[in-house]
C-alpha cells in the first residue's frame, strides 16, 4: 500500500470529477485513507464557468461542455524572450505549444490572436509564428513514415561550422 500512495502522491496532482451537489461526498474522499497528506478541495462552478488547470470549462444550456484556454487574472503574458540567447528550436517550441493548445479550444481565432499579441510583446517576429503554422500543415500533409535507401541518408549528413 505505502508504494502505491507514493506513485498517487507524485503522479497525480489535479483530478475532475463531476458530482451531484452535495458537499458529504467531499469528506468521503478525504477519509478514503487518512494517513496520507492527500487532501481533496472543492471548487464549484460559478455561472457555469469552472477552471480546471489551464482550461476553462463552460457548461452549455444543452449540458455539453465548451472549453476554452484559461489565465488567472495575474497571468502576464510572459514567455521566453526573442532576444534571449536560447537556441532557436526552443522559442519555436513556444510558439508550437501555444498553438497546440489553442487548437483543443472551440474559440481558436481568438485565441491564436492573443498569442500572436503576447509573443509581438516578447519580440517575436511574424515570420516565425508563419513558420510554425506552415511546419504543422507539411507535418500533417506528409507521411508518417517515410523510407530512405542507404545512400541517401549516407549523403546528407549535415555541414558543422567551427569558427
Amino acid at each position: 500500500m505505502l508504494l502505491i500512495e507514493e506513485v498517487i502522491r507524485s503522479v497525480i496532482k489535479s483530478i475532475l470529477v463531476v458530482l451531484a451537489r452535495s458537499r458529504g461526498k467531499l469528506t468521503v474522499f478525504n477519509q478514503l485513507n487518512p494517513t496520507t497528506s492527500i487532501k481533496f478541495t472543492l471548487e464549484e462552478e460559478q455561472e457555469g464557468k469552472i477552471p480546471y488547470v489551464d482550461t476553462m470549462i463552460i457548461r452549455k444550456p444543452d449540458n455539453s461542455v465548451k472549453l476554452l484556454v484559461y489565465r488567472k487574472k495575474t497571468h502576464q503574458d510572459q514567455y521566453l524572450s526573442y532576444t534571449s540567447h536560447h537556441p532557436l528550436h526552443h522559442k519555436l517550441g513556444v510558439i508550437r505549444t501555444l498553438l497546440d493548445r489553442s487548437e483543443k479550444e472551440e474559440d481558436k481565432i481568438k485565441e491564436k490572436n492573443h498569442i500572436k499579441q503576447a509573443l509581438a510583446k516578447c519580440g517575436y517576429p511574424g515570420w516565425a509564428v508563419n513558420k510554425v503554422k506552415s511546419d504543422k500543415r507539411s507535418k500533417k500533409s506528409s507521411p508518417k513514415c517515410v523510407q530512405k535507401n542507404k545512400s541517401e541518408s549516407n549523403r546528407n549528413k549535415g555541414l558543422v561550422v567551427i569558427p
